[in-house]
């Protein structure tokens, strides 16, 4: 499968000639050719060429790419910022990005966090380490049991609350899905109270999804159930809609469908996949192929694509696992599908009747049922 990029009419701006492709980040996205990482504008011209051995998106200005197995961070001109000196690293967030050095006392690496000058903010004594959001950041490191246990810690590197936690997400809003031991998946706020018992996740647009019995429903901050708990599967709210999955009885598969904040569905169920929002659409699969419907479930950009992902600035993501630079209508379409199959319908065409050597394509299409 190649990937290339749409426009929102549903337009190939970018051709499908990659063998990865992320979303644009800061007006570049980062492909894959042969195995090596670059970055392209909206163009599809390459800005910094494919050499990288690995590569994050761009954020607050800088990316994080990989060479000989360490990590380090270039600009959009693709100068290296800050050397490749890290074992491992991630993005930058609130100006600070978490990184792993070689600690041989612990045969193994430690996390801390580096400016954006690459000098360390806070130095690496941490099991693992995550992103900083709200201020703070999750951490993995020695409880007083002696077991590795989350907590999150400030920009200064001080527990802002100890590692008391199995598992610990990032705080949204000032909440933070926690499992605090002997107590489940809780909600936790930045005071430490511990505000629910429903099974959390991060909150979007003020509800979070949260396990009823054996269903899927959404909570408020409060820890209410809102939205009640009867969807087999369901995604984070975005723009007002989030998509929920209900089991067809008759299929015994699950068809995905949009409800409002409200609970109400707004579009149907008769998705095999759906997406979030993003910019106004929202990708699906119907028919085992890949497109883009509006808030009212209308496609806008009809299922046509092996694979599809969110828009972002204004583009988005597509695979084709078949692709033909000539494929510019429908019509070259068929010509490319016919000729694919030619070898198989010369057979069939000559058992017809037709000159396996001089028939005409539209009659073939149309004993094909093409046209």
């Amino acid at each position: 499968m190649k990937y290339g990029f749409i426009d929102r009419v549903g337009k190939l701006v970018i051709k499908p000639q990659y063998d990865q492709a992320r979303a644009f980040h800061e007006g570049l996205a980062c492909v894959v050719i042969n195995g090596k990482y670059g970055f392209i504008d909206r163009t599809g011209n390459f800005v910094i060429e494919p050499k990288y051995h690995n590569a994050g998106n761009f954020h607050e200005g800088l990316a994080r790419v990989a060479v000989d197995g360490e990590y380090g961070f270039i600009d959009r001109t693709g100068d290296f910022v800050i050397e490749p000196k890290f074992d491992d690293a991630g993005d930058f967030h609130e100006g600070l990005a978490c990184v792993a050095v070689e600690n041989e006392l612990s045969h193994g690496g430690k996390w801390g966090y580096i400016d954006m000058s690459g000098d360390f903010a806070i130095k690496p004594k941490f099991y693992s380490a995550d992103d900083f959001y709200e201020g703070l950041a999750v951490v993995e490191d020695l409880g007083s049991n002696k077991c590795i246990l989350f907590g999150y810690v400030d920009k200064t590197g001080n527990y802002f609350i100890k590692p008391i936690f199995n598992s610990a997400e990032k705080f949204n809003g000032g909440l933070a899905a926690v499992n605090y031991p002997g107590k489940g998946m809780c909600l936790l706020d930045k005071q430490g109270n511990l505000c629910t018992h429903y099974f959390p996740n991060d909150f979007s647009e003020g509800l979070s999804i949260a396990m009823g019995d054996d269903k899927l429903g959404f909570i408020d901050r409060k820890g209410d159930f809102v939205i009640e708990p009867k969807f087999d599967d369901a995604g984070d709210f975005h723009d007002g809609l989030a998509c929920v999955a209900i089991e067809d009885e008759m299929f015994y598969c699950d068809k995905w469908g949009y409800i409002d904040t409200n609970g109400v569905l707004v579009v149907e169920p008769k998705f095999d996949e759906a997406n979030a929002f993003s910019e106004g659409f929202a990708c699906v699969r119907f028919d085992d192929k890949y497109g883009y419907i509006n808030r009212a479930g209308i496609f806008v950009i009809e299922p046509q694509f092996d694979k599809a992902f969110d828009f972002s600035e204004g583009f988005a993501t597509v695979g084709l696992l078949h692709y033909n630079d000539n494929k510019n209508n429908d019509e070259d379409y068929k010509n490319d599908y016919y000729s694919e199959a030619k070898e198989g319908w010369d057979m069939i065409a000559g058992d017809a009747g037709f000159d396996v050597d001089d028939y005409d394509i539209d009659e073939v299409r149309t004993f094909l049922g093409m046209d």
